[in-house]
């Protein structure tokens, strides 16, 4: 009986272990939608430094449509979520 209980409390340990590191991942296209958005700012900030050549241009053309596609999902994810996300995926990259 006290084997049977040992197991119990092990199982269950295991449980909250697998929730708590759950509740704080971040979906994989979360994070490529915050790589894409990123790049968008280095491209815009290039381009508002004066730096307007057709390839700067053409990058942030190219950035934009990536960020867009890439975080259409997120759309409507509340603001503390994304924060949270944010978090995982930087501790995710380390």
């Amino acid at each position: 009986m006290i084997v049977k209980g040992k197991f119990l409390a092990l199982g269950l340990s295991v449980s909250m272990l697998f929730l708590l590191f759950s509740c704080n991942q971040a979906p994989e296209k979360f994070c490529e939608c915050l790589e894409a958005s990123e790049l968008v700012n280095i491209n815009s900030n290039k381009v508002l430094s004066g730096n307007l050549d057709e390839n700067s241009k053409r990058n942030l053309i190219e950035a934009r449509k990536s960020q867009k596609t890439k975080c259409k999902d997120f759309q409507e994810t509340k603001g503390e979520k994304m924060r949270e996300w944010k978090k995982a995926c930087a501790a995710n990259k380390k």
